[in-house]
């Protein structure tokens, strides 16, 4: 990756894109980030990705197929702001080298606290887990 600020394309539905690009999130994104095109985009057709290295990315991304890649020949990383990557992260980006991140271990955390919660609610066992957290926001001053 280039240094200074990656080109970075935002895919992910339009009902989603405001909860995680809502307040100071999408100031930060793009004081880290060339942001093209500069909203975020719910499909590939149409999109210019042949800038793109970064491809921040959440529910209702399409998945980056062969010919996405094909369009985007500088594609260096997916980071998936939702939990699994499944749906998305075909077999053409592992064999591209594509490097992915995702939000599962946050997202993960957090439901393993609401059924935690619960559990002890209800004085029902719970199972023992570990998890690590990626805060998606900055915390609370």
């Amino acid at each position: 990756m280039s240094p200074g600020r990656p080109v970075t394309t935002v895919a992910m539905s339009e009902r989603v894109a405001p909860r995680l690009l809502g307040g100071s999130a999408r100031k930060r994104l793009h004081a880290v980030a060339e942001v093209r095109p500069d909203h975020p985009v719910a499909g590939f057709d149409g999109v210019d990705l042949s800038r793109t290295q970064v491809l921040f990315a959440s529910w209702g991304c399409p998945p980056v197929t062969a010919d996405v890649l094909a369009r985007a020949p500088r594609l260096e990383a997916i980071v998936y702001a939702a939990g699994s990557v499944k749906g998305i992260v075909t077999d053409a980006c592992w064999e591209r080298g594509v490097r992915v991140s995702s939000a599962a271990a946050s997202v993960n955390s957090a439901t393993g606290s609401a059924l935690a919660a619960a559990a002890e609610e209800t004085r029902t066992p719970r199972s023992q887990h570990a998890s690590v957290t990626i805060p998606l926001t900055e915390p609370a001053a």
